[in-house]
């Protein structure tokens, strides 16, 4: 097929149209779809426009607030490196927004159009970037064509492809091969992500393995005083153990209450803290764990003078707190690991030096759980049977811990270095675009 990739248009009105009846009852029935609606068809209000206008602007778009956390280091960095320019901060997700608008490196967010080719040309245009910069493998067609068309270097960073995702691509590869030659640069997390990227199709001078950004998430030299401060919020005894059990996703915080509350009953003085993966889903789980159990406390509704049920599971229901919270833990279970959905991220807790325990299921942090393992970081269950097991041997022995976390610790330790690498082949680039903006 042709590189103009106008193959793509058509395809999406498509998808748009078959999902349409779906997200239509949905906003009618959630707030959660109507919001950034307007933005999404491009209706952006006028003191964005004008922030963009002011001065030259590096876009990044970062999915939610997973990818938008693993981004800080880069716009920390961008913002050095280039203060003359705005940072423009794209999401899909409302809660990626929300966190977008807290971070003080972010200059411009805002939510990302539709994929449908007049949307996305608008959106380049309004923005303007010297460059594009996608945080994992957010493949949106129309965009990457829209501004590449525009004559914007377009990078995939951090740069991922799960066994489910790269079996897709390639089957589609006559789709996918165009638009990847589109790309200026993909920094993949591993040198297998970049193997893959290449059999789809992508050039391969303009694919790299980086590393992965996540590792370069801050690690603490001394948590005491946060480990205080939030063991103190969640009225932690000296003589209890916490476990937080983070980006949980659906049928995982039941089988976690229902866990603690066995080894409670055996005499292990254990709490537990619950983040689930999407914070919209409080009220079905705060209804669910009633239902079965002691009914949840939300960090929300935490008033530290008045004391709480030591058996009550605490929900998590606020956004960015999790790699904070992860101080106060003695043990990390990862989320997403249980169900099938691939784990999420385990490399926030190593930072801390906790030692981490995630179900069979951790494509989506395939090397970084391999490490783990290998390293003595981390352990991995099958069930629901091998986890309390886990979990009981790692809260009887403070010893087990401590060795399991420090183990954890140095594996971040030893990963760092994809930032400065990701930058080196994306900066000079910048660079270039903005002297050119520069010239008369």
């Amino acid at each position: 097929m042709s590189d103009s990739l106008w193959y793509w248009s058509p395809l999406m009105y498509a998808g748009y149209a078959a999902a349409a009846p779906l997200f239509g009852a949905r906003m009618l029935s959630s707030d959660k779809y109507r919001i950034g609606l307007s933005q999404r068809l491009t209706f952006y209000p006028s003191g964005l426009q004008d922030k963009l206008a002011q001065k030259p602007n590096l876009w990044l778009h970062a999915v939610s607030v997973g990818e938008l956390q693993a981004a800080r280091g880069m716009l920390s960095t961008l913002s050095e490196a280039f203060p003359q320019a705005n940072l423009a901060v794209s999401t899909v997700t409302n809660t990626g927004q929300s966190l977008a608008r807290q971070l003080d490196d972010v200059d411009a967010p805002f939510y990302l159009p539709l994929d449908l080719y007049p949307l996305c040309r608008r959106a380049v245009r309004m923005v303007n970037p010297a460059a594009l910069i996608i945080m994992e493998t957010e493949l949106w067609p129309n965009l990457i064509r829209a501004a590449t068309d525009e004559g914007v270097p377009v990078f995939l960073i951090n740069a991922r492809l799960s066994d489910k995702s790269f079996g897709n691509y390639l089957r589609a590869r006559v789709l996918f091969q165009p638009l990847l030659n589109r790309l200026q640069g993909i920094l993949a997390q591993s040198d297998e992500d970049a193997r893959r990227f290449i059999l789809l199709g992508a050039n391969q001078e303009r694919v790299a393995s980086a590393g992965n950004v996540k590792f370069e998430v801050s690690i603490p030299e001394d948590g005491a005083n946060e480990r205080t401060h939030w063991r103190s919020l969640f009225q932690i005894e000296d003589d209890e153990l916490l476990l937080i059990a983070g980006s949980t996703f659906d049928g995982e915080e039941a089988l976690l209450a229902q866990t603690v509350r066995a080894m409670r009953n055996k005499g292990i003085p254990i709490r537990l803290v619950i983040a689930p993966r999407h914070v919209e889903r409080t009220p079905s789980i705060e209804q669910e764990l009633t239902s079965t159990q002691t009914k949840p406390v939300l960090r929300s509704k935490i008033i530290e003078s008045q004391p709480m049920n030591p058996e009550a599971p605490i929900l998590l229901d606020t956004i960015g707190e999790l790699g904070r919270a992860y101080a106060a833990a003695d043990v990390v279970f990862v989320g997403k690991s249980i169900c099938s959905r691939g784990g999420q991220n385990p490399i926030e807790p190593a930072a801390w030096s906790k030692p981490v325990v995630f179900g069979p299921n951790m494509q989506n942090f395939r090397d970084a759980a391999a490490m783990l393992l290998r390293e003595g970081g981390a352990r991995q269950v099958s069930d629901a049977r091998q986890l309390t097991s886990v979990l009981c041997e790692l809260c009887q022995s403070e010893d087990i811990r401590n060795e399991m976390g420090e183990r954890a610790r140095q594996v971040v330790k030893t990963n760092r270095g994809a930032l400065q690498r990701t930058f080196d082949v994306i900066a000079p680039v910048i660079e270039s675009r903005l002297t050119e903006e520069k010239q008369p």
